[in-house]
């Protein structure tokens, strides 16, 4: 699973940020693989978090976040952020 985001700056710059967590599950089954799914979830949060975080300031604006984690994209749109899914890591446009 991944997650990209899309950061500009206040020059107009646009900056791509990508982590990946390995996980072979996208849509868990059962209760070991829904333990599994969020722990992998969770450490992707946590290594997304730490790589955002010099850009958490004024002068940056995250534009769009994409992410195959289906339960990921719904919490961060209720959270107001525009989220795309897509099982595949291409460029985003």
């Amino acid at each position: 699973m991944y997650i990209t985001a899309v950061i500009r700056d206040r020059h107009g710059n646009r900056q791509t940020l990508t982590v990946d967590q390995k996980c072979d599950i996208l849509v868990p089954f059962g209760q070991w693989e829904t333990f599994k799914f969020l722990n992998a979830t969770n450490a992707l949060l946590f290594t997304f978090a730490r790589t955002i975080k010099r850009y958490a300031d004024q002068n940056y604006t995250l534009e769009v976040l994409r992410t195959d984690n289906g339960y990921l994209a719904e919490q961060l749109r209720k959270k107001g952020y525009h989220v795309e899914e897509s099982l595949f890591k291409g460029d985003m446009q």
